[in-house]
């Protein structure tokens, strides 16, 4: 039984999240205050930290973070080159020029439909394009992490560099053929569940 813990950066609106039990946990985005982090972090080891897709509202503290703990990157390596190009991660639209160079730190590049196992955690990965090239969705046992790809009543922007509307319909089939009851957590968005959004979301009708 995992625990899910979520905050939401006032600022930017977009939500971090931590998978955790007694023991050790998971950082999913990046996006709040280092020091909320690392209290909820607590005494649990970290275990890695995963980047949905390579906007700078989900990855602003991904650099404190990896000072604070030494953890591998996990990502698409499609959307890794963003990171470190400010008219490529969204940071110009926050009236902010962001790159940050990560390529010291240790950095799994992801496949999709790859499963991994840390610990009790068990996550299989979706490459779900379509917000950029390189998003991805993460399903850890009935919850779906699910970045800027789909919201409760609507879906990630795809006017954006490497964004693309068809991809992104590709990306919502796939979250179609998912178990009704599984419950998604986006990266902007209260929790829903895929058969709510399935009556409520016009792109999934």
């Amino acid at each position: 039984m995992i625990n899910i813990e979520s905050f939401l950066d006032d600022y930017n609106n977009s939500i971090t999240y931590l998978i955790y039990d007694e023991n050790y946990c998971i950082v999913i985005d990046p996006a709040n205050s280092i020091n909320i982090i690392k209290r909820y972090i607590g005494n649990r080891k970290l275990l890695g930290i995963f980047i949905t897709h390579g906007h700078y509202d989900h990855f602003k503290e991904l650099i404190n973070l990896l000072n604070e703990y030494n953890v591998c990157i996990y990502m698409s390596k499609l959307d890794y080159e963003k990171l470190n190009y400010p008219h490529m991660n969204g940071s110009l639209l926050f009236g902010i020029s962001c790159g940050i160079d990560v390529s010291n730190y240790n950095i799994h590049f992801l496949n999709d439909n790859e499963h991994l196992e840390l610990q009790n955690f068990k996550l299989k990965v979706m490459f779900t394009p379509g917000h950029t090239i390189g998003s991805i969705s993460l399903l850890i046992d009935n919850y779906l992490f699910s970045g800027d790809l789909l919201f409760k009543d609507s879906i990630g922007r795809y006017d954006l560099p490497t964004g693309s509307y068809t991809a992104i319909r590709s990306s919502l089939d796939k979250i179609k053929n998912l178990d009704n009851k599984i419950i998604v957590y986006s990266g902007h968005d209260e929790p829903f569940t895929i058969e709510e959004c399935l009556k409520n979301n016009r792109y999934l009708q």
